[in-house]
């Protein structure tokens, strides 16, 4: 079986604990990160990643929530509506590599959450990737909307 890169898995572990109240400073959430497998580079990528995805979340949410009406985001498990955020920020800022970032987003479930969640989030994810493919389509533009904060 395949896993997740490790700059992928501290950005899920960063994601988890924004999600259940914890303290948005990067320092904070990198030492939180101390002790597991991933080097200190890919933590510091995995923190800032999450960090600017959490800065996003409500506009990704917006687009994630229409997407799965029958489990909406606040009913999903912390670990699954983490990976949609990061998959959905991550395919917004590199399109082109949207294969790429499902598949990590599956390797994800797969490693960190329930048995069914790998078919979830590749769902979820794949008809994300259509409806931005159909509004490309549609309007002759790239751009989904989301934009990083500072922009």
């Amino acid at each position: 079986m395949r896993v997740a890169k490790d700059w992928r898995r501290a950005a899920l572990q960063a994601m988890y604990i924004l999600d259940r109240g914890g303290d948005p400073v990067p320092e904070g959430l990198t030492m939180a990160l101390e002790g597991g497998a991933a080097s200190p580079a890919d933590r510091t990528q995995g923190v800032d990643f999450a960090l600017r995805t959490w800065e996003c979340r409500r506009i990704l949410d917006e687009e994630l929530d229409p997407l799965s009406p029958d489990w909406p985001l606040h009913r999903q498990p912390v670990l699954d509506r983490s990976i949609l955020r990061l998959a959905a920020q991550e395919m917004t800022n590199t399109p082109e590599q949207w294969k790429v970032v499902i598949s990590e987003a599956i390797d994800l479930a797969r490693e960190f959450s329930t048995e069914e969640s790998p078919r979830f989030i590749n769902g979820v994810l794949d008809r994300l990737q259509r409806e931005r493919q159909r509004h490309q389509d549609q309007s002759g533009e790239a751009d989904h909307g989301i934009v990083s904060p500072g922009d």
